[in-house]
């Protein structure tokens, strides 16, 4: 396959993996927006002491941590793969500018002449309008990694808000279930003297207002005992809705951060292939910069808007770029050693269920 096969093959591909990671990101934002949802009722509303929705909420809400780390990941190849583009495009021109074997036979005969033909052959490498399809792809997924860091900041600060409140509900919910056993304290003994009162009286009417008072306090007694029971399965209930409402909240800080180091690193990334392959274009071609245009682009219009003014050079991101790849790779390390951990425990998991021992969630 020639070099402009390969190339229509890797953005077919890219263009495919962009479209697949689009449709992925939209299905994990449903996912988020259905538990937030679903947690959200639980900080507002009396739960279910049931659970049934509870497990089902959370066995999605495990789905979708999982999805959430396929996306990550399919982000990261993207930027790794749009990063490996650049870096074949910046080797392309390189060939480019080696002289081809009909050049080097009219050398033979005239230098001039093998020089001007390398310059037309050069001249007509659409080399602009391949390396625009490159900033493209790396515009859009630029977008989708921006509109998601957004989408998942306002989650974030939601949830966020939401689990202090449930949480203040929980405390609330530990002092009435405090109040009601106090209660519970006193009628006990409140209760057994009015039995033995009445076991001594001999008056019919003092018996009878004992008994009354009596009933009084059985009644209480069953009021307050029924209360305290429902207030221990709520109480039980808001925990495993905070356990989720933690799981979750911690893998929306997760995601954030992830976008972060993406974002940084294309950011960069795309400074240095503008600064280094438009610098190589021009070299080529020196007509090729009317072919690109900032406004074109939305995200990284400013990138291009600084190159035409001649602020960003190639040798300038240097520290920054490392900065960025460092990050980028202890990201991937920790992302790793995460989805190790996660097997682990869903190993031990499956062991403990298998014992009997109840179940816990994964982190």
């Amino acid at each position: 396959m020639d070099f402009k096969g390969r190339r229509m093959s890797e953005l077919q591909r890219l263009e495919g993996d962009l479209e697949g990671v689009f449709t992925l990101a939209a299905e994990v934002n449903a996912g988020s927006e259905q538990i937030r949802g679903f947690l959200e009722r639980c900080g507002g509303e009396t739960p279910d002491v049931a659970g049934g929705p509870a497990e089902v909420e959370d066995r999605r809400l495990r789905e979708l941590v999982e999805r959430q780390r396929s996306l990550e990941e399919r982000l990261a190849a993207l930027v790794t793969g749009l990063e490996s583009g650049a870096r074949t495009f910046s080797d392309r021109i390189g060939r480019l500018k080696q002289y081809t074997l009909r050049e080097r036979f009219a050398g033979f005969f005239s230098a001039a002449r093998m020089q001007r033909m390398q310059e037309e052959r050069m001249q007509r490498a659409p080399l602009a309008k391949e390396f625009q399809e490159l900033l493209f792809h790396a515009d859009r997924l630029l977008g989708i990694l921006k509109g998601q860091r957004t989408a998942l900041t306002a989650d974030h600060r939601a949830c966020e808000a939401s689990l202090v409140a449930i949480i203040e509900q929980h405390k609330a919910m530990l002092e009435a279930i405090d109040g009601a056993q106090f209660r519970l304290k006193q009628l006990v003994p409140k209760r057994r003297d009015l039995m033995k009162r009445l076991d001594t009286e001999k008056d019919p009417r003092s018996r009878e207002e004992l008994a009354g008072e009596h009933e009084e306090v059985v009644s209480e007694y069953s009021q307050v005992t029924e209360k305290e029971n429902r207030l221990l399965g709520e109480f039980k209930l808001r925990e495993r809705h905070i356990d989720m409402f933690e799981t979750f909240v911690d893998a929306l800080n997760s995601q954030i951060a992830a976008r972060n180091v993406l974002i940084n690193k294309l950011t960069i990334d795309a400074e240095r292939w503008i600064a280094l392959c438009m610098a190589q274009i021009e070299a080529v071609n020196d007509k090729a910069m009317v072919d690109i245009e900032a406004s074109s682009f939305r995200h990284i219009s400013g990138l291009l808007e600084r190159r035409a003014r001649h602020m960003l050079a190639a040798h300038d991101d240097a520290r920054r770029r490392q900065a960025a790849d460092e990050a980028f790779t202890r990201w991937l390390n920790r992302e790793n050693a995460d989805v190790d951990a996660t097997a682990a425990t869903a190993d031990k998991n499956a062991a403990l269920v298998g014992a009997g021992a109840p179940r816990k969630m994964l982190p």
